[in-house]
């Protein structure tokens, strides 16, 4: 992909704030920092008890391309959804109060989508990091429209802060829905798939800081019962079987990445999770499949962590 230019279409960073005032020094000047001239940073505060509106409005008066909306605390979702009627802009990045972004970000995303009018949504590679700022390992992304889609059936990979989507498209497929908490998330990307496509780019645009007090803890088993839910019916459509059938084809947009192995080895893992979630309904296709590729490409000869990876998706098969 060619670099982004200096000349593109705005767009706004929507950031919703509850509660997080240690972070929000930083990640407002990360903002700052990766926002273009025309682009806005909404901040909408939902509530926050940590902090008074005077603070908030000390750290933002700085830069004028940040507005705040202040509201009475409604969660999460309502509070996303307030904010994707205010923007400014049709092109929208969500980012978290506790995450940090490359400054490459928003320019290289705003292209991508500027460039490809058919998908309404694109990620990113992300890092996660512990709020010291070690790094914990990369998640990579699965890139084109159809593994993107059929990653969804894991969801990892499709991280919420590392998205930008089109306003439009989230509005046609009725926004985030509050009984999908706290998977509204992958709820939205499954509706969008839905009706459009979703993509993702292989670069590393995120650093997703894992805490005790990130909603993917606080949350963690109520989440993974809402997520397994919509991943099985997920898991079901005709057009996962469809991607299982051209995994040669849509793997050779790999070829010429440095990682493949790694992207190689998550979808691996996507189609052990297909196979799992579906009752084993492709299991003697997905087990050549999964024996073609690591011996083809020698993914036995991997470091620990990677065997230990293989090893985890052979128990799932056996």
């Amino acid at each position: 992909m060619s670099e982004p230019t200096d000349s593109r279409q705005p767009c706004t960073i929507l950031l919703p704030l509850f509660n997080g005032a240690n972070f929000l020094s930083q990640s407002i000047n990360n903002l700052c920092k990766i926002a273009g001239p025309e682009d806005e940073i909404l901040i909408i505060n939902d509530g926050s008890t940590d902090l008074t509106k005077q603070e908030l409005d000390a750290l933002c008066e700085c830069d004028s391309r940040i507005t705040v909306h202040f509201c009475h605390h409604r969660g999460l979702v309502e509070t996303l959804n307030y904010g994707i009627e205010n923007a400014s802009h049709e092109f929208i990045a969500r980012a978290d109060i506790d995450d940090t972004y490359d400054d490459r970000r928003i320019a290289v995303q705003v292209e991508y989508l500027s460039n490809n009018p058919d998908i309404s949504a694109v990620f990113s590679d992300y890092k996660m990091v512990n709020p010291s700022g070690a790094n914990f390992g990369v998640f990579p992304s699965a890139i084109s429209p159809e593994l993107t889609a059929f990653s969804l059936i894991n969801s990892q990979r499709t991280a919420h802060s590392s998205v930008m989507y089109r306003k439009s498209a989230v509005i046609a497929v009725g926004s985030y829905l509050p009984e999908d908490f706290p998977a509204e998330d992958l709820a939205l990307w499954i509706r969008l798939v839905d009706k459009g496509k979703i993509a993702s780019l292989p670069k590393v645009l995120l650093n997703y800081t894992v805490h005790s007090a990130s909603i993917t803890q606080s949350k963690q088993e109520l989440m993974r019962r809402k997520s397994l839910a919509l991943r099985k019916v997920f898991s079901s459509r005709p057009e996962n079987l469809a991607t299982v059938d051209k995994t040669q084809v849509l793997l050779s947009q790999y070829k010429k990445l440095p990682d493949r192995n790694l992207r190689i080895l998550f979808f691996l893992e996507d189609l052990i999770s297909f196979n799992r979630l579906t009752n084993g309904l492709q299991q003697r296709k997905i087990m050549t499949i999964v024996a073609h590729q690591l011996l083809s490409r020698n993914l036995f000869l991997l470091p620990p962590a990677l065997y230990v990876l293989f090893m985890k998706l052979k128990r799932k098969l056996n």
